[in-house]
């Protein structure tokens, strides 16, 4: 589910749990955290993760003498995450275009590329 994160998110996503981790991308990426010892309920990070999350993450990079931690945008990985989720729902080729607003050859080619499916007759370009 963590496949090609950066990683610091592969870190969250261990100590945390992966919806803490995209809950956090989305909440603050592309930018610098400052992370205290503890947090509290009130505290930003718990409003976002989740109290016991926010305290695991904070543990995890305190223990490494981190106070500060960027947090990447990814938009390659949540681009790929979406993706996973729509082609995970029921749904016909045409509808899942309508749902992602892109057209049906785009879709095609998703399923395949998360398939992890290559054109063997492409050959070697260069």
């Amino acid at each position: 589910m963590t496949h090609g994160l950066p990683l610091v998110l592969e870190e969250i996503a261990d100590v945390a749990g992966v919806e803490a981790m995209w809950a956090l991308v989305r909440a603050r990426g592309g930018s610098t955290i400052f992370l205290p010892r503890r947090v509290t309920a009130r505290h930003w990070l718990a409003e976002v993760v989740g109290l016991e999350a926010a305290n695991r993450i904070c543990a995890h990079f305190r223990s490494n003498h981190q106070s500060r931690v960027e947090v990447p945008l990814a938009h390659a990985a949540q681009k790929t995450e979406r993706w996973r989720d729509e082609l995970a729902q029921p749904g016909s080729l045409a509808e899942r275009a309508l749902r992602m607003k892109v057209t049906e050859r785009t879709v095609r080619n998703w399923k395949r590329r998360l398939r992890g499916d290559h054109d063997e007759d492409q050959g070697d370009l260069f």
